[in-house]
């Protein structure tokens, strides 16, 4: 469940910068 949690906050963040950084800060969350 946490990873799930992350993952949303991941993905909204990806798309107010622009979607690609999703890529990137995805990896480093993991």
């Amino acid at each position: 469940m946490e990873r799930t949690g992350r993952k949303c906050k991941v993905i909204a963040i990806a798309n107010q910068k622009g979607g690609v950084s999703y890529e990137k800060l995805y990896i480093m969350q993991s």
